[in-house]
């Protein structure tokens, strides 16, 4: 800038260098203070090999995917596990005639179906089969429909086979009877070629539906518990278990028998059983008895409870419009039967209602 009375423009020049030196100075000190709060420590790294922080691909999917390279199949089965494991599917499987889906030839397996869908076809075999006594098996999470025999078929012990729905299957929905010691959880059985579930000693089925199969909805064997299921409109007993179990607060509804059949020592408690075609409850105990036929409610069945014979107790359960709403045969022991004429007059605890 130019001295308006000299016209000297030196002093100017000074004055804008002194400037730009003081600027630098207070950028070089900022710097300087930066530097010392955000001190990035030692530049050289710690003794020993040099490793990554992340997940390597095992650890992030521990699981075997279910594929040609991995589970490759055998003459009779598309895919085929032969050592312990956890298995997942990876895509819809889609079967073919003379083979099983999935076969399994080990212990100590896991699969999940990942919400995929294991498709039979015709002259298909079973969806899953387990062809020889195996011990700690787990299939959950998926479909099995239409396969030219079970959606599930095999010989386990110490299995759980939960959030299933097998359907449309030439034969049953779920098929483990020679097995044992396993549950059945959140599984849908429906419109299966035979029974909906079998399965074997000392089993638990638990919220299960069972609906529209040539046979049985849920079969269990001996010491067994089904518990909290529908089973509906099957072509015989909504449900039957053998010896020594129990069926509590099931609904079986329309079926072609016995809405629930009981075995000696069993136990029917709290369940609702209407418009079936045989009795609500029925206890068919070759005279060995030891059943209990308790807070039932039966509706419009051919007869609400028939005990033929002897040895069932028989207590608080009600029974409306049933062909015969009590069949009580010699020899049992069983609550009065109160109606609507003497419920009044009535105080027994262990009262059977009929009206």
């Amino acid at each position: 800038m130019t001295d308006v009375r000299t016209g000297d423009t030196r002093d100017s020049h000074a004055h804008r260098r002194a400037m730009l030196a003081g600027i630098g100075g207070l950028a070089a000190g900022a710097f300087l203070t930066g530097n010392r709060a955000a001190h990035a420590g030692p530049l050289n790294p710690p003794a020993g090999p040099i490793t990554g922080t992340g997940k390597t691909l095992t650890e992030v999917e521990p699981r075997t995917a279910i594929n040609a390279a991995n589970t490759p199949g055998d003459s009779d089965s598309t895919f085929r596990i032969a050592e312990p494991g956890s298995y997942y599917l990876t895509g819809n499987v889609t079967g073919s005639n003379g083979r099983n889906g999935i076969k399994i030839d080990s212990d100590n397996v896991t699969i999940d179906l990942n919400g995929f869908s294991l498709l039979g076809v015709g002259g298909s075999l079973n969806g899953i089969d387990i062809p020889s006594p195996r011990r700690h098996i787990a299939v959950h999470n998926g479909m099995i429909r239409g396969w030219g025999n079970d959606g599930v078929n095999g010989n386990v012990r110490f299995g759980r086979f939960e959030r299933l729905t097998s359907t449309d299957n030439a034969a049953a929905g779920i098929d483990l009877v020679v097995g044992a010691d396993c549950e059945f959880v959140s599984c849908i059985v429906a419109e299966n070629g035979a029974r909906g579930i079998r399965c074997g000693s000392r089993s638990l089925v638990s919220d299960c539906i069972a609906r529209g199969n040539d046979g049985r909805g849920i079969d269990a064997n001996n010491t067994s518990i089904v518990r909290a299921c529908t089973s509906s409109n099957n072509t015989s007993d909504g449900v039957w278990v053998s010896s020594n179990s129990l069926v509590v607060e099931c609904v079986s509804q329309g079926n072609g028998n016995h809405g629930v059949r009981l075995s000696p020592g069993c136990a029917a408690i709290n369940n609702t059983l209407t418009n079936n075609s045989a009795a609500g409850v029925f206890s068919f105990t070759f005279f060995v008895g030891g059943v209990r036929i308790e807070g039932n409610n039966c509706v419009g069945n051919a007869q609400g409870v028939s005990a033929p014979d002897p040895g069932n107790l028989i207590i608080r359960n009600s029974a409306y419009q049933n062909t015969t709403n009590y069949s009580i045969g010699a020899g049992n022991t069983a609550g009065p039967i109160v109606t609507s004429a003497n419920i009044a007059s009535n105080s027994n605890p262990h009262a059977n209602y009929s009206y």
